[in-house]
């Protein structure tokens, strides 16, 4: 399993711990979702999210998030070129 499905699959859990909390079905979340002008999700596409599988838009994971009053987001980062490294960790003799 690679970082990116754990990350998915830990956002998953939270997202269907926190629609169980409020009592909703998966079909609700998804209306209320729109109802908050989110892009149309299907209530098959949150029990994609839930179990990890969702590969759909970002947009529409954040409008899912959102709407359980939580935020996505991102850092993005790259790996340092070689030329970089020596100036990262250069000797300093």
């Amino acid at each position: 399993m690679t970082y990116y499905d754990q990350y998915l699959r830990e956002i998953g859990i939270l997202i269907k711990r926190l629609r169980a909390e409020k009592g909703w079905t998966q079909a609700q979340l998804a209306r209320k979702a729109a109802d908050l002008g989110a892009p149309v999700v299907h209530r098959q596409e949150i029990s994609q999210m839930e179990n990890g599988q969702f590969l759909g838009s970002v947009r529409k994971l954040q409008a899912v998030l959102r709407t359980l009053r939580y935020t996505l987001t991102a850092t993005v980062a790259r790996k340092p070129q070689l030329e970089e490294l020596e100036t990262l960790f250069g000797d300093e003799d």
